[in-house]
């Protein structure tokens, strides 16, 4: 069940992009990610058994198998380790949805990178900080 945080919550997306520039765009599309490697669609913040988590849809965009894990990752400008059961890990041009737990309930902000990974865990790509706030 999803909450009432996107609702209320007039999201704005800043995605900082390799040359230091940011862009800001209305939440309309949820695209985080969209590179050579993943396109990320957040698609909201839900709640779980009892825990708060944070939706996001991963297609592969490659044709190899590839694993995405959220690093340096904070709930309104808390550290929290966003955690999954299941690593994220998909064959080529195949998606998943995933759900990580997220600690706490979003009052402001939610900061996380995506660092991508090859079947051998050789980096790929780490995305700037990811910000979605209200």
């Amino acid at each position: 069940m999803k909450s009432d945080f996107l609702d209320y919550v007039i999201y704005k997306i800043i995605l900082s992009i390799p040359i230091r520039q940011e862009t800001e765009a209305e939440v309309d599309e949820y695209v985080i990610c969209d590179n050579e490697y993943l396109r990320a669609t957040f698609l909201g913040i839900g709640d779980s058994f009892g825990y708060v988590i944070l939706d996001v849809k991963l297609e592969n965009k490659t044709d190899g198998e590839i694993t995405v894990i959220p690093m340096d990752s904070s709930v309104d400008d808390v550290m929290v380790q966003f955690l999954s059961g299941l690593p994220a890990t998909m064959q080529g041009h195949k998606s998943m949805n995933q759900a990580w737990l997220i600690g706490s309930e979003p009052q402001n902000n939610i900061e996380f990178k995506l660092w991508i990974v090859d079947e051998n865990w050789s980096d790929l790509y780490k995305t700037e900080t990811i910000r979605l706030v209200r």
